[in-house]
């Protein structure tokens, strides 16, 4: 039944993959790929490649937290994916590099930069003093967010919240897990 679960899982993988080069060719539909993806992730919620591949269809939707979210999910799921690091970190380094002041109105937008930011330096295993800055800054962002709910779309409080338990997960099996636990704590 293991060896069956596992073909399944793949094929679902590899009907998605295919729907994603249809797609890009505008030969399906846009929710196929995606949804061969979940169907994978529901059959086996420990498999990385599946959320990777939820990621990378995200693209700019919520300003990039749902692909943060995906990307997390890939490098902290129990079956890993080689490539989700990278891709996780590529992520990262893009946003980043682009980093843009606060903007008034946009606290949506400001909300998910200072998250990228916060776990670009937890898994850049930053100084303690700029890990408390960037978990300050990020729950002030999402404490504004919070009077504006609406600037965001889908269940992005659930996936903020899951992108920082993630975090700490993930931290938790670092050698910095103690610096940067105080960081996010102060």
């Amino acid at each position: 039944s293991t060896w069956v679960e596992g073909a399944v899982h793949r094929c679902l993988v590899c009907l998605g993959d295919l729907a994603r080069y249809q797609l890009e060719l505008g030969l399906a539909l846009a929710a196929q790929p995606a949804r061969y993806y979940q169907l994978a992730v529901r059959l086996r919620p420990e498999g990385g490649v599946p959320y990777n591949q939820l990621a990378m269809l995200c693209g700019e939707e919520n300003y990039g937290l749902d692909q943060l979210y995906y990307y997390m999910r890939c490098v902290t799921s129990k079956g890993g994916f080689e490539g989700g690091e990278a891709n996780l970190k590529r992520l990262l380094d893009k946003r980043v590099a682009v980093f843009e002041e606060a903007t008034e109105g946009e606290e949506g937008k400001n909300m998910v930069i200072s998250l990228l930011q916060l776990v670009n330096v937890v898994v850049g295993e930053e100084q303690q003093e700029v890990v408390t800055l960037s978990c300050q800054q990020s729950l002030a962002h999402l404490n504004q967010l919070l009077d504006q709910p609406e600037q965001l779309s889908g269940p992005w409080l659930t996936l903020t919240v899951s992108v920082v338990v993630m975090l700490l997960n993930k931290i938790s099996k670092g050698d910095k897990a103690n610096t940067v636990s105080v960081g996010l704590c102060q």
